[in-house]
C-alpha cells in the first residue's frame, strides 16, 4: 500500500452554487412569507455554517457591539437527536464576527416574538434552552426539516436554482468579497484555518477579478503608474474658458503676473536706462 498513490480529492469549489446579488434579493423577498425568514436572513448575512447558527445562544449575541460569538455546533447523534457540541478553542471556527444593523434588528424582533410565543404556550410545553433560533417547543431545529419543508419551497417559489442551505454561506463569501476585495476578512468571518483554502474555494466564482488585475497591471507595462495624473485647477473646473481671466482679475482690475509676460526692449526702456547711468 505504500506504493499506491492516493486519489486527489475534489476541488472544494466544485459543489458550490452561490447566489448572485439579484438572486439573493429574490430569495429574501420570497422568504418573507416563511416563518423562518429571519433565520435565512442571518444565514445569508453572516456566512455561518447551518450547524453553527442553529446552536447560537442568546448569551452569545452582543447587541451593543453588534457581534455574535460562534463557539458551539449542533449535530445529530446516533439516536437521531439534535445535541450541542462545543468547538475546540484551538479551531478558528470558534470566532466572533460583526453583524449588520439589519441583522441586529431582525434578531431583536425575532426574540421578542419568541418570548411572546413562550408565554403563550407556557413553560410546560416550551423548554427554553436559550437558543436564538429554536423550535416551537424551544429545542434545536432539524437542518433536514428546514431544508425540505422551508428552504426548497422558497427556492421554487422564487424561481431560483435548486441549491443547498449551505450555499447561503458560499453566497455570503462571494458577495462580501466583491464588496470589500479582502479575502483575508472573508476567511476570518467564515472561520477557515487558512486564507489559501478560501482563495482556492472561491476564486473561480469571482467574476471580473482577473480582468481587473490585468487592467491594473497594464499600467506597469505602459509606465502610467509612474506618472501621476495631472490635477485640474479648481478655477478651470468651474469655468474652463475663463480660468486665466478669473485668476488675473482682482477688485475688477486686470493684473498680470510678472513672469507671465515676455520682456520687450522698447525705446522708452533704453532711454530710461541711459538716463539712469548718466
Amino acid at each position: 500500500m505504500k506504493k499506491v498513490k492516493a486519489p486527489k480529492g475534489a476541488d472544494p469549489g466544485d459543489k458550490i452554487n452561490p447566489l448572485n446579488e439579484e438572486q439573493a434579493y429574490s430569495f429574501l423577498e420570497q422568504a418573507k412569507n416563511d416563518r423562518h425568514y429571519r433565520l435565512w436572513l442571518t444565514f445569508l448575512g453572516t456566512g455561518c455554517r447551518p450547524e453553527e447558527l442553529l446552536a447560537l445562544n442568546k448569551m452569545r449575541v452582543n447587541f451593543r457591539n453588534k457581534t455574535i460569538t460562534i463557539c458551539e455546533v449542533v449535530i445529530c447523534d446516533k439516536k437521531g437527536k439534535m445535541v450541542p457540541k462545543p468547538i475546540p478553542k484551538s479551531k478558528k471556527s470558534r470566532r466572533t464576527i460583526m453583524i449588520s444593523d439589519a441583522i441586529v434588528d431582525a434578531i431583536k424582533l425575532h426574540l421578542e416574538e419568541q418570548d411572546a410565543w413562550k408565554e403563550k404556550i407556557g413553560p410546560k410545553l416550551y423548554k427554553d434552552k436559550g437558543l436564538v433560533f429554536a423550535s416551537e417547543t424551544g429545542g434545536y431545529l432539524n437542518p433536514s426539516n428546514l431544508a425540505s419543508r422551508h428552504f426548497k419551497p422558497i427556492l421554487r417559489a422564487a424561481g431560483l436554482p435548486d441549491i443547498r442551505p449551505y450555499d447561503l454561506r458560499h453566497s455570503h463569501a462571494t458577495l462580501l468579497f466583491l464588496q470589500c476585495r479582502d479575502m483575508e476578512l472573508v476567511s476570518k468571518r467564515l472561520g477557515h484555518d487558512d486564507v489559501a483554502f478560501t482563495w482556492k474555494t472561491y476564486y473561480h466564482l469571482l467574476p471580473g477579478v482577473e480582468e481587473e488585475a490585468v487592467a491594473k497591471f497594464d499600467g506597469v507595462l505602459t509606465g502610467k503608474l509612474l506618472v501621476p495624473e495631472p490635477q485640474p485647477d479648481k478655477a478651470s473646473e468651474d469655468a474652463p474658458g475663463d480660468a486665466c481671466v478669473n485668476s488675473c482679475v482682482t477688485n475688477n482690475v486686470i493684473t498680470f503676473p510678472t513672469g507671465a509676460l515676455p520682456k520687450k526692449r522698447t525705446r522708452n526702456c533704453m532711454r530710461d536706462k541711459a538716463s539712469k547711468w548718466s
